[in-house]
């Protein structure tokens, strides 16, 4: 899945035709009055998440995913701390769920039973994407047998670097091992060496391919 910008007002059209049952209340003429209508609906039906029939538009089964998947961001919450201040209040984020994030591809849905989500990567740019959870072992490349997809990065190896998450007494730490890779893994601009393993603290900023991310560590 590529990282875009969507239209303005995209998701909230996604939630509004999930909710709302009724035909006449979905049709173009009564949707005409919300803001930026026309591009949200023309993203929306070009990348097969809604289609228009007899009038009204109605969700495919990937926009009821996806509008239910924004769904659930929106009523889940966390505090991340801003690490450039520590000293500054906690500002609120969505917290993304494990399970239904785009870009993970969990095949053995087993290995998260006992895992808790502790860290997140946040896209440098663009902003608005949600941030990517991540857990212990996870694998990250371009394609195949893969934890974490970033098909939208063509600098990104097949198998690209590796996670793992390390518990110094009650502290986790995240780290991080390159596998390899033909364009590299940087933690803070910094390359590093075929299988390196590196810690990475809260506020990091890690480069995997041309992608760039910062290290959030979730509040306990």
């Amino acid at each position: 899945m590529d990282v875009v910008t969507l239209p303005q007002n995209t998701e909230s059209l996604l939630l509004y035709l999930l909710v709302t049952p009724e035909r006449n209340k979905r049709s173009r003429e009564a949707l005409r009055r919300m803001e930026n209508f026309d591009a949200a609906v023309a993203w929306l039906t070009e990348n097969s998440y809604a289609y228009e029939y007899n009038g009204c538009f109605e969700l495919t089964l990937a926009g009821m995913h996806a509008a239910r998947q924004i769904q659930n961001v929106r009523d889940t919450t966390t505090q991340i701390y801003n690490s450039d201040d520590p000293d500054t209040m906690p500002y609120q984020i969505a917290l993304p769920t494990v399970e239904t994030y785009p870009l993970r591809i969990d095949r053995d849905r087993s290995r998260l039973e006992h895992q808790i989500m502790r860290y997140l990567l946040a896209f440098e740019t663009p902003q608005n994407v949600l941030p990517i959870p991540v857990l212990d072992g996870d694998l990250v490349g371009r394609f195949g047998e893969v934890n974490i997809s970033l098909t939208h990065d063509e600098y990104v190896s097949s198998q690209h670097c590796r996670f793992s998450v390390k518990m110094a007494g009650d502290r986790s730490i995240l780290c991080v091992e390159d596998l390899g890779s033909r364009n590299g893994t940087f933690v803070n601009k910094r390359r590093l060496e075929p299988g390196q393993v590196i810690p990475l603290e809260h506020g990091t900023k890690l480069q995997i391919g041309s992608t760039v991310f910062k290290v959030m560590k979730i509040p306990n």
